[in-house]
């Protein structure tokens, strides 16, 4: 899941979840001090006079209880920054949340008033305590809502291997309302 709060970047609202193809654009682009100024997507007048960065700035939240334990480290935000940092876009912070929506929410909400980008990893899967889907949601004010596009893609990939996809799996294409696959 990606979130750009800048609506100047991806021609959407603040917060609407971003496609692949829009992101890849985003991360692979500079954007100068003064289009930065010019977007107003972020909540961060007083940060913004302190510096005038020619960076997009992003933050990357990893949710799972596994990451939060010790029981897995989290070698996603490594990956993500090193992309990143390589294409321009400077990352703020690497947050990580154990499988709770409310607190995975109030970090989204806090990561929309401080970066341009937010990266969100872990918690899309379909059982219970992959959460990310409705704490998105929470944080945007939105309701979920079956996107058939994202229902066929989950049922192809289960066709493609041949096997019977478990009913469990279409919770996976349950998307904030404004979201696009």
């Amino acid at each position: 899941v990606i979130l750009d709060s800048c609506p100047e970047h991806t021609g959407r609202e603040v917060g609407v979840p971003v496609p692949f193809t829009v992101h890849r654009r985003i991360t692979s682009a500079r954007f100068s001090a003064s289009s930065r100024w010019a977007c107003g997507g972020r909540n961060r007048q007083a940060a913004d006079n302190n510096r005038q960065s020619p960076y997009m700035d992003a933050m990357i939240l990893s949710c799972g209880a596994e990451l939060v334990t010790g029981q897995c480290v989290d070698t996603n935000s490594a990956w993500l920054s090193a992309a990143l940092t390589r294409r321009g876009v400077r990352v703020l912070e690497h947050i990580t949340v154990d499988d709770d929506e409310g607190r995975l929410s109030a970090s989204i909400r806090r990561a929309l008033g401080e970066a341009d980008l937010i990266l969100l990893t872990g918690g899309l899967g379909p059982t219970a305590d992959d959460i990310t889907r409705e704490a998105v949601a929470a944080a945007l004010d939105q309701p979920l809502l079956e996107s058939a596009e994202a229902l066929a893609q989950i049922r192809e990939f289960f066709a493609r291997w041949q096997r019977p996809m478990p009913e469990s799996n279409r919770r996976q294409a349950l998307l904030p309302r404004t979201c696009r696959v």
